[in-house]
């Protein structure tokens, strides 16, 4: 039977015990010698983990600052963004603005316009109403006499409001840019009196800010007085006369100031006759008393009967002249009108 580590005889285990004595007495001293050294060392490294830790906080303290300083200058950053957005805001707003108030000036010059066409409107369609309203008296009473006037005022305005209008004077009118024949209600006259055809007004407008060049003499129009050509010269003329005539109807004034010169020329025509007939008749009993009288005589009485034969009458007006005074007269408005058109 093998023998165990258990088993082992007790003669060599007294052999061995006397050596472990020294052996022992060397472990001990190099254990204390150890020790000391692992003092030593556990202080070195006390210290060390001593002066670590102060780094520690150091760099602890130089880290929080490190983090506070680029939060100000972050926020500085921040503030100067947020100033040049807010100026570029302002600036953008800006421009908006000035563009509102330039559309808001445009919109109120064209109601203003608006406005002045529709008051014009209304005070016409006064002024008819109150014509038709009216009452014509003969001009015999108060009423009569404020009714003509009233008439004769219109009559007046209404005459100078067709002397204002452009209108085509013929056939051979043509539009100065494409030189076609121009036709009433399809062409519109500037302020400047020249007409153009519909054709070529809005290519001539076209691009234009609320005015339109003239072709002709290269003046701006506003786009708001630009009239449309609705009257040819004969119906104008048509017009005038028409007017012409309403005149003589209403100018009783005028009757009764002509009637009353006829009259004193009948006056004065019979008191020269009168004067005529006692003269000769003292001419007679003259040469029948003294049949020698000289040539020097009878040359001034006929000097003084040519003195007392009746003056030409003063020139008419344009009521009291004939229709075809008033016809010529006419027409030569009409020529200057047209020739100052053309200039």
């Amino acid at each position: 039977m093998p023998t165990t580590r258990a088993r082992r005889p007790a003669s060599n285990r007294k052999e061995r015990t006397p050596e472990a004595g020294p052996s022992t007495h060397i472990s001990a001293e190099a254990v204390e010698e150890h020790f000391k050294q692992a003092q030593a060392g556990l202080r070195s490294l006390t210290d060390q983990l001593r002066s670590l830790s102060e780094e520690n906080e150091r760099l602890k303290h130089e880290l929080e600052t490190a983090r506070i300083q680029p939060t100000s200058s972050e926020r500085r950053s921040g503030k100067s963004r947020n100033n040049s957005e807010d100026q570029t805001h302002l600036v953008e707003r800006i421009r908006i603005l000035e563009t509102t108030v330039n559309d808001l000036k445009t919109d109120n010059l064209k109601q203003k316009r608006k406005i002045e066409k529709f008051k014009k409107k209304e005070l016409q369609k006064e002024l008819k109403e109150l014509g038709q309203s009216t009452t014509f008296n003969d001009g015999t009473g108060k009423d009569g006499d404020i009714d003509s006037t009233y008439r004769m005022r219109k009559l007046l305005r209404k005459f100078s409001d067709l002397m204002i209008v452009t209108t085509l004077g013929g056939e051979d009118d043509e539009c100065p840019v494409c030189l076609e024949p121009l036709r009433l209600k399809e062409c519109s006259a500037l302020e400047c009196q020249h007409i153009l055809c519909h054709v070529c007004l809005p290519k001539m407008s076209k691009g234009a800010d609320e005015t339109v060049t003239c072709a002709v003499c290269r003046k701006s129009t506003p786009r708001d007085e630009i009239e449309l050509v609705h009257m040819s010269e004969r119906d104008r003329w048509d017009q005038l006369l028409e007017i012409a005539q309403a005149w003589d109807r209403f100018d009783v004034r005028g009757e009764a100031e002509s009637s009353e010169e006829e009259a004193e020329e009948e006056f004065i025509d019979d008191n020269r006759e009168t004067s005529e007939k006692t003269e000769i008749s003292e001419a007679d009993e003259e040469s029948e008393s003294s049949p020698a009288k000289d040539a020097t005589s009878e040359k001034e009485d006929v000097e003084e009967q040519l003195s007392l034969t009746p003056s030409p009458p003063p020139r008419r007006g344009f009521a009291q002249s004939p229709v075809k005074e008033k016809r010529k007269m006419m027409e030569q408005l009409a020529e200057q009108k047209r020739l100052k058109r053309r200039r």
